[in-house]
């Protein structure tokens, strides 16, 4: 859910979800953006936060953006309830609505 709708808007986004896996490290959250965002203005975000089912406050959190799709580290995820907000998107200019978004889990091998 972006904090601003308005076309061409420099917002957060915010996202939450339900995960009833444990991964008790190298975890990550993905998030891919619809194709009406222009990739070219997601590489210039400021920051991810996130925020697990045991936290209180949200952390910063190192993310990595390629093409349309976030990579959020989360270290280790515990099931339940789990945030994640990504500050510093432009809306879409030319759409007034999008496509889905799409968020994964992930656990990376090292």
């Amino acid at each position: 859910m972006p904090y601003d709708p308005t076309q061409g808007a420099v917002t957060n986004y915010a996202f939450y979800f339900s995960t009833d896996t444990d991964i008790s490290d190298n975890a990550w959250v993905q998030v891919t953006f619809p194709t009406e965002f222009d990739s070219r203005t997601l590489v210039l975000f400021k920051s991810c936060l996130y925020k697990g089912p045991t936290d209180t406050v949200y952390s910063t959190a190192e993310c990595t953006v390629s093409y349309n799709t976030f990579t959020i580290k989360a270290g280790s995820i515990v099931a339940g309830n789990i945030s994640v907000v990504i500050n510093g998107v432009t809306n879409p200019v030319y759409s007034t609505i999008s496509s889905q978004f799409y968020v994964a889990t992930l656990f990376k091998k090292i």
